[in-house]
């Protein structure tokens, strides 16, 4: 709340816009600092080895690891399916996570005709993670509420994997698009 913002003596944030809204609720600038979080590059890394066993080879693998909750706007990806489908017929999907909206995400890509293109694998450890995300060719992101660079796609970069990720939060910041990735409305 705004009295312990105003009492704190260091603050940390890890995203330029959480920061202005601290600042907005009281907090003193100068004791705000942004920390930005690292990736264990030991485990999140490159590996060729389990490209495409999902699938099989022909696949085009996209990814996403959010949690399936209405901030994090997996719907919008599933709206997009039929269309990256008709662009690219042999496009897969990913989708590593759990929350409230499992089932009507899975509804809603029956109803739009795409289930059977995605595999929902629920959760997955820290551990399991660099495999999917190796078995992958892009990794996306339709999260409305990023602050910093979230710690999925920091993973899937060290991964090496290219990002297609909403412009919220400081994504337009520390993604320049075209160059380390690719942003979208």
């Amino acid at each position: 709340n705004s009295y312990s913002l105003k009492k704190a003596d260091l603050i940390t944030t890890d995203g330029e816009n959480t920061k202005k809204a601290m600042i907005e609720l009281g907090a003193d600038p100068q004791k705000i600092k942004i920390v930005r979080f690292g990736v264990d590059t030991k485990n999140f890394k490159p590996n060729e080895e389990p490209k495409k066993k999902l699938f099989g080879e022909d696949s085009k693998v996209i990814i996403s690891t959010k949690p399936f909750r209405p901030e994090c706007d997996l719907e919008t990806l599933i709206r997009a399916m039929p269309i990256i489908l008709t662009g690219i017929p042999r496009a897969k999907f990913i989708l590593a996570g759990n929350g409230e909206q499992k089932d009507y995400l899975m509804n809603l890509a029956k109803s739009l005709k795409v289930f059977e293109a995605i595999k929902f694998i629920g959760w997955v450890s820290s551990e399991e993670l660099p495999f999917y995300l190796n078995s992958a060719d892009v990794y996306i992101s339709t999260s409305l509420i990023d602050s910093g660079l979230a710690a999925s796609t920091a993973e899937a970069m060290a991964c090496e994997l290219p990002v297609v990720i909403s412009d919220s939060g400081d994504n337009k910041i520390l993604i320049k698009d075209g160059e380390n990735g690719f942003l979208f409305s």
